[in-house]
């Protein structure tokens, strides 16, 4: 059974049956001779007054005993009645639910948390199963004294009990739900990095917009980040900007508006300066695919996938990008100029669209890869049937489909050698 099967089951554990419960509070009963025998003292509703012998009282009967007082108008009155009472069991049974609540949710989240990315999250785990176990603990004590007819003593340990936990709660409740922000916002900036790579589609804005959702309820949350793990989420989230940044843009572009605007123009400079690393390695990313779909271009056009017009089109936006990367690159690789409004936010668009084109026939690879290999086990099935099998002079199964040479896709930027 895994980890958070378990959790599952400690948190929807069944509340123990009536007999069971009648169990207990026989054998509670029965514990007599110690001092704590005022607290448990046992007296029968249904005894009569000769065959009962007068009950002593404890300190806790003092706490919720219903003593009438006189009033000037002749009404009985009490400090504590019965209904003031049972609110005070309400008020912690509400206090249990919201708890539970949120004991469940932050399991959803758990669920999602792979430890072997965060090594020292071991102590978040413990706490989270012990709020758990002490949580369920609690229901079974809540659940004894409302329905207990000795339940001074219980509700003392009901509220005693849930001090402890709601002390526990809140001394590592922050560390725990920092741990799944930082792993939800690692999740979706991953996702976001196979968007920026798959095909734009329709669909495409809506996702965007969903995640973009989710980053800013965790964003909200910034002031309650434990120290532990702030550092680690305040550079998700800046990734989480760059990469939100990118899609919308690149999502305008595809829709066929043309900004004006850098989008970026309005970050820190500071952050602009670690948006450097990002974009650096989409460029060598989207360089490496290029070149394997471009050394390989003649099974996109003969299946009719592209054309030969798409691929200049695609080889030439290359070949500009390369050039104007290279320009921006002096020394050092920089490339604020691409987050800056002018001739770099122009460069960016370009390297955007061409993108966006890659994405598209890369997004044909799967089927047009299928394609060959259905040819080249058909032309295998007619060559046996036909008695081909490679001798001398003799056209073999290899060569049923062989790349043309082409001209090698260029690398862009050029600087990739020298990283």
């Amino acid at each position: 059974m895994g980890l958070f099967n378990k959790l599952s089951n400690l948190i929807f554990e069944e509340e123990p049956s009536d007999e069971n419960k009648t169990k207990k509070a026989s054998s509670t009963q029965e514990k007599k001779g110690s001092w704590t025998d005022i607290f448990f003292e046992d007296v029968s509703e249904n005894a009569e007054e000769n065959d009962t012998p007068a009950k002593k009282k404890g300190f806790f009967d003092f706490l919720y005993e219903e003593v009438p007082e006189e009033t000037d108008d002749g009404i009985k009155s009490t400090f504590v009645t019965g209904d003031e009472k049972t609110s005070v069991l309400n008020d912690i049974s509400s206090k249990i639910e919201r708890r539970e609540s949120e004991l469940i949710n932050l399991a959803a989240f758990f669920k999602t948390v792979n430890p072997k990315d965060y090594p020292d999250s071991g102590s978040e785990y413990e706490a989270y199963l012990s709020l758990v176990r002490q949580l369920n603990a609690i229901k079974e004590l809540a659940s004894s004294s409302q329905n207990s007819t000795i339940n001074n003593m219980n509700n003392y340990q009901l509220e005693s009990s849930f001090r402890k936990f709601e002390l526990d709660y809140q001394t590592h409740i922050k560390a725990i739900q920092s741990l799944c922000y930082l792993s939800e916002l690692s999740t979706l900036n991953n996702k976001m990095i196979d968007l920026f790579s798959s095909n734009f589609t329709s669909q495409t804005g809506n996702k965007i917009f969903q995640t973009e959702g989710y980053i800013r309820l965790i964003s909200k949350k910034s002031n309650s980040f434990d120290k532990k793990y702030s550092a680690r989420l305040y550079k998700e989230l800046i990734e989480a900007e760059y990469r939100l940044t990118l899609l919308k843009l690149m999502n305008e572009l595809k829709n066929g508006r043309n900004p004006k605007r850098n989008p970026f123009s309005n970050f820190s400079s500071e952050k602009k300066k670690t948006f450097e690393t990002y974009i650096s390695k989409d460029l060598r990313d989207s360089s490496e695919k290029y070149n394997t779909i471009a050394d390989n271009k003649e099974k996109y056009i003969k299946y009719g996938f592209a054309d030969e017009e798409f691929f200049y089109h695609l080889d030439s936006d290359a070949e500009i990008i390369s050039e104007r990367i290279n320009k921006y690159s002096i020394d050092d690789f920089l490339l604020n100029e691409l987050f800056e409004n002018g001739d770099g936010f122009e460069s960016l668009k370009r390297f955007l669209a061409f993108k966006l084109n890659l994405n598209y026939i890369d997004s044909k690879t799967l089927q047009a890869d299928q394609r060959v290999l259905d040819d080249s086990y058909r032309r295998a099935t007619s060559d046996r049937s036909s008695g081909y099998y490679g001798k001398s002079g003799k056209k073999t199964v290899s060569d049923t489909y062989r790349a043309k040479p082409t001209k090698k896709g260029k690398k862009f930027p050029d600087y990739e050698d020298d990283l």
